[in-house]
């Protein structure tokens, strides 16, 4: 499971659908298997064109979706990670940790 975010350009000259631009994604759960830990994040936004589907999310959950995890994993692939977007996350569940001793 993954949370994405799209980032649409609303004009007021243009009726109808908002052009998107571009968009972040972040999973989770970690590779490790604990949950996407507590506090704050950077994610990277990631450029796209107008008519980009993202319905196949098999596509992008490839992509780098942190500067953390760009650097950790020492991604090549990403031209410009220039662009950032900022989250606050905070687990609270009964049946999953961030320590993953449960």
């Amino acid at each position: 499971a993954h949370l994405r975010f799209e980032f649409r350009h609303c004009s007021t000259k243009e009726k109808g659908e908002k052009k998107m631009f571009g968009f972040s994604f972040v999973p989770l759960m970690q590779e490790n298997g604990r949950t996407l830990p507590d506090g704050i994040h950077e994610l990277i936004v990631h450029k796209c064109e107008e008519n980009t589907s993202l319905r196949d999310s098999s596509r992008y959950l490839k992509f780098p979706f942190s500067k953390g995890h760009l650097l950790a994993n020492n991604h090549q692939a990403i031209k410009s990670t220039k662009e950032s977007f900022w989250i606050t996350s905070f687990l609270c569940s009964t049946k999953l940790t961030q320590n993953g001793k449960y």
